[in-house]
Protein backbone atom coordinates (compact mmCIF):
# COMPACT_ATOMS: atom_id res chain seq x y z
CA UNK A 1 0.00 0.00 0.00
CA UNK A 2 0.84 3.64 -0.28
CA UNK A 3 0.49 6.91 1.33
CA UNK A 4 -1.79 7.82 -1.76
CA UNK A 5 -4.06 5.22 -0.50
CA UNK A 6 -4.84 6.57 3.28
CA UNK A 7 -6.80 9.93 4.54
CA UNK A 8 -6.11 11.36 7.51
CA UNK A 9 -9.47 13.06 9.38
CA UNK A 10 -10.23 13.83 12.50
CA UNK A 11 -10.14 16.97 14.70
CA UNK A 12 -7.04 18.76 16.54
CA UNK A 13 -4.60 16.20 14.64
CA UNK A 14 -0.80 16.64 16.15
CA UNK A 15 2.04 18.44 14.05
CA UNK A 16 3.92 15.00 14.64
CA UNK A 17 0.75 13.23 12.91
CA UNK A 18 0.62 15.95 9.82
CA UNK A 19 4.13 15.50 9.19
CA UNK A 20 4.05 11.62 9.04
CA UNK A 21 0.92 12.19 6.27
CA UNK A 22 2.64 14.56 4.85
CA UNK A 23 5.64 12.92 4.41
CA UNK A 24 3.78 9.59 2.97
CA UNK A 25 2.07 11.80 0.22
CA UNK A 26 -1.09 10.82 2.48
CA UNK A 27 -4.66 13.46 1.76
CA UNK A 28 -5.01 15.30 4.45
CA UNK A 29 -8.62 16.92 5.82
CA UNK A 30 -7.17 20.68 6.86
CA UNK A 31 -10.29 21.55 9.23
CA UNK A 32 -9.03 24.06 11.65
CA UNK A 33 -6.46 26.81 11.08
CA UNK A 34 -3.73 26.04 12.95
CA UNK A 35 -3.50 22.77 10.82
CA UNK A 36 -3.29 25.30 7.70
CA UNK A 37 -0.39 26.94 8.76
CA UNK A 38 1.29 23.90 10.17
CA UNK A 39 1.18 22.66 6.14
CA UNK A 40 2.25 25.83 4.90
CA UNK A 41 5.59 26.23 6.81
CA UNK A 42 5.94 22.19 5.71
CA UNK A 43 4.98 22.60 2.18
CA UNK A 44 8.34 24.72 1.12
CA UNK A 45 10.55 21.70 2.43
CA UNK A 46 8.59 19.39 0.06
CA UNK A 47 7.81 19.53 -3.99
CA UNK A 48 4.05 19.02 -2.80
CA UNK A 49 1.14 18.38 -0.26
CA UNK A 50 -2.25 16.54 -0.74
CA UNK A 51 -4.74 18.60 1.18
CA UNK A 52 -9.02 18.78 1.57
CA UNK A 53 -9.73 22.23 2.67
CA UNK A 54 -12.90 22.72 4.99
CA UNK A 55 -15.04 25.06 5.51
CA UNK A 56 -18.25 26.66 7.21
CA UNK A 57 -21.17 27.25 5.75
CA UNK A 58 -22.43 30.88 5.83
CA UNK A 59 -24.01 31.90 9.51
CA UNK A 60 -22.59 29.52 11.03
CA UNK A 61 -19.54 29.91 13.56
CA UNK A 62 -15.93 30.28 12.43
CA UNK A 63 -15.29 27.47 15.06
CA UNK A 64 -17.44 25.17 13.41
CA UNK A 65 -15.81 23.47 10.51
CA UNK A 66 -18.04 21.32 7.94
CA UNK A 67 -17.02 19.28 5.36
Amino acid sequence: MLGTDFVVTGSAKSERLLWLAASYDCLIAIDALDELYWMLTLVPYRERGHILLARAPIGKSRQQIWL
